[in-house]
């Protein structure tokens, strides 16, 4: 699913993501609840309303923080509790793709934001490290470019 950028996903991207993440936590396949039109619909509304990239990281806090009971209407119900106050695209990568160095960036990143009175030289480093993040993660976000491939031969054309 890398392939995609984040906020191009749709709702059969964020529910297969779903699924993903929790076969890989509890190792079991995710059965759905009723139709799964109805599940799709849930998102597609919840997409509608918060956007693609913010509903993408709501399924990674989700199936984080819960047990083998989540599923989709679970989770559209409290999507407010699993909306993440910082940028979509760094916590998606920072989660998805983070190293140690970036991990740790990271930690330092959560640690000066939850800071209440800030001193100017944290705002400052708060800042720079954002901005390294921020970096980073649209390299990560960035599309695979499609191989062009090249004809041998021109094509005819009528003269």
């Amino acid at each position: 699913m890398t392939e995609k950028v984040l906020s191009d996903y749709n709702q059969r991207d964020i529910y297969t993501f779903f699924m993903k993440l929790y076969k890989e936590k509890h190792g079991i396949d995710y059965r759905g609840v009723g139709f799964i039109n109805d599940e799709m619909q849930l998102i597609r509304k919840a997409i509608e309303e918060k956007g693609a990239a913010q509903i993408v990281c709501a399924t990674i806090n989700c199936i984080e923080n819960n047990n083998r009971s989540v599923t989709i209407p679970f989770f559209i119900a409290g999507l407010k509790y699993y909306i993440t106050p910082y940028p979509p695209v760094v916590y998606w990568a920072v989660k998805q793709f983070a190293d140690t160095k970036i991990k740790n960036l990271w930690r330092r990143f959560e640690i000066l934001d939850s800071v209440w009175l800030p001193r100017g030289s944290q705002n400052i480093e708060r800042t720079e490290i954002l901005n390294e993040l921020k970096k980073w993660a649209n390299a990560k976000n960035k599309p695979k470019k499609k191989r062009k491939t090249t004809t041998k031969t021109k094509p005819k054309t009528k003269v």
